[in-house]
């Protein structure tokens, strides 16, 4: 089956940041970087990287753009508090999290109250694609006009 073609346009331009990239991070990272997010786009914060992550390309535990279009958070809750201030400075992001059981309120207070965010329940089909459709929590109870979902805080 053909890979499908994806416009990255602003996000390879502004750059996404990828908080860990154990397996959930690593098979979203493969699906970007499969379908034309160019590595170089890419900054990945992880303190134990594989040896399929060094290999990639991207940016590995280096400076971080200060306004990514987007900034995905994939750590296990019971690193979160040692992780998420790595993240304090970033501005203008979006930030979306795939880790269970760390509450919105929980980013709001290592992000700052006013920053955007996203926790989202992922399903990664066989081609790597991230599904936030199904059910997310925003910061703001409306479209996110940011991304594909529609919220309301649960």
């Amino acid at each position: 089956m053909a890979t499908p073609s994806v416009t990255w346009g602003p996000i390879a331009a502004r750059g996404v940041v990828l908080l860990g990239c154990g397996k959930m991070g690593s098979a979203l990272l493969s699906g970007w970087l499969t379908r034309g997010l160019p590595p170089g786009a890419v900054t990945v914060i992880d303190p134990k990287p594989s040896d399929w992550l060094r290999e990639t390309g991207v940016t590995l535990n280096g400076d971080l753009p200060s306004t990514p279009a987007v900034t995905l958070i994939a750590v296990k809750p019971q690193m979160m508090a040692d992780a998420l201030p790595a993240l304090r400075g970033l501005s203008d992001t979006l930030f979306v999290t795939v880790a269970a059981g760390t509450s919105i309120a929980a980013y709001q207070a290592a992000l700052g109250a006013n920053s955007d965010s996203i926790r989202s329940d992922v399903h990664i089909g066989w081609s790597g694609r991230l599904w936030a459709y199904f059910s997310a929590t925003h910061t703001r109870s409306k479209w996110c006009g940011r991304c594909h979902c529609f919220s309301a805080p649960f």
